[in-house]
């Protein structure tokens, strides 16, 4: 049997590959955009975009550019643990959140979260019921 400690170490490596696949993924359509990086919370992994060295990093949105201006920023995280077999990665909760520039109120958040669902499932994911909110100016729930 792993160890819990084991458990979380094995973990780990995998949120960093899958932070690895999103950097890449994302860099194939944003060349500027941050890399996403693992951390470490208790016994779940946070996976989020970050500037700076591996001794000082921060978290960092990933600038839209319009006309060649940095006019939005979309901030992105995901939170991970092992599914319920602990074989395979799975996402708990994730947030997307699209900002006018650096202003700290988001124009529009997404909030999807897996532990407000059933565990049964039908459909794909793409079907699954989620919540969406929008600025403060109205806000709207699904």
């Amino acid at each position: 049997m792993v160890s819990d400690e084991a458990g979380l170490i094995a973990l780990h490596k995998v949120a960093e590959d899958f932070a690895e696949e999103l950097t890449a993924t994302l860099s194939g359509v944003l060349p500027r955009a941050p890399r996403f990086h693992a951390f470490r919370t208790g016994r779940k992994l946070w996976v989020t975009t970050v500037a700076g060295e591996a001794s000082e990093l921060t978290q960092s949105r990933i600038e839209l550019y319009i006309n060649g201006e940095p006019e939005l920023t979309l901030a992105m995280n995901y939170y991970c643990c092992w599914d319920q077999a602990a074989e395979f990665l799975a996402v708990d909760k994730s947030t997307l959140a699209l900002h006018y520039r650096q202003d700290p109120e988001p124009l529009l958040r997404y909030e999807p979260s897996a532990s407000r669902h059933l565990p049964r499932r039908s459909g794909p994911p793409a079907c699954w019921p989620a919540t969406a909110t929008t600025s403060p100016a109205g806000y709207i729930r699904s």
